[in-house]
């Protein structure tokens, strides 16, 4: 067997260990840079803000919750939608998703 001297080898462990230390110190960097990355505008937008009442155009009324614009007891914007089928109505799942036009799931 070949013996390797004794400078050779801790030449080779100093460049393995100083390798090493540059791909920890690059990883360290790195991960601080992502920590600081901006917010993500979409995000920002979707959430709702907490803003106080304080115009009269935001608190609601009384004829604002009266039943008058619940949507279960809201009129057909036509008498015409009785003759027809299920009521005019579309009870089923979107024509699209289901080529059948099934009204309940199988």
């Amino acid at each position: 067997m070949k013996r390797i001297p004794r400078g050779q080898m801790s030449d080779s462990v100093l460049l393995a260990i100083g390798i090493l230390v540059v791909c920890i110190l690059t990883a360290s960097l790195f991960s601080q840079n992502r920590a600081q990355t901006p917010q993500d505008a979409v995000d920002v937008a979707r959430q709702k803000p907490n803003v106080a009442i304080t115009r009269p155009e935001q608190t609601k009324t009384p004829h604002d919750l009266s039943p008058m614009f619940n949507v279960a007891a809201s009129e057909p914007s036509s008498a015409a939608l009785k003759t027809q089928p299920k009521n005019g109505k579309n009870p089923g799942f979107d024509f699209y998703r289901d080529p059948w036009v099934r009204t309940i799931p199988s």
